[in-house]
């Protein structure tokens, strides 16, 4: 028997992206104004309880959608979320 190796090319539509990377406790993100004048920043942190997913702190874990680049998992912060980080951001600066 002769074998033949074929490459067959098949379109596959893909759709979402899923990114789950460990920070290992250096988390760094920066808050902005409305003007876009600093408000705080998180430094060398966990992952704040607000970002999407099961990440225990050490992870983010995003859906992100190929055809608009949007992140899917994402859901909007809640006030008292981004109140709390932010009063920890100051008391920790």
């Amino acid at each position: 028997m002769v074998q033949i190796n074929q490459i067959k090319k098949v379109a596959i539509d893909v759709k979402t992206m899923s990114i789950f990377i460990k920070v290992t406790d250096r988390f760094n993100a920066t808050f902005y104004d409305q003007d876009g004048q600093l408000v705080g920043k998180i430094e060398d942190d966990y992952a704040p309880d607000f970002m999407p997913g099961a990440h225990g702190g050490d992870y983010l874990d995003l859906l992100i959608d190929l055809d608009t680049g949007q992140i899917k998992n994402w859901e909007q912060v809640k006030r008292e979320d981004l109140e709390k980080v932010l009063c920890e951001v100051a008391l920790s600066g």
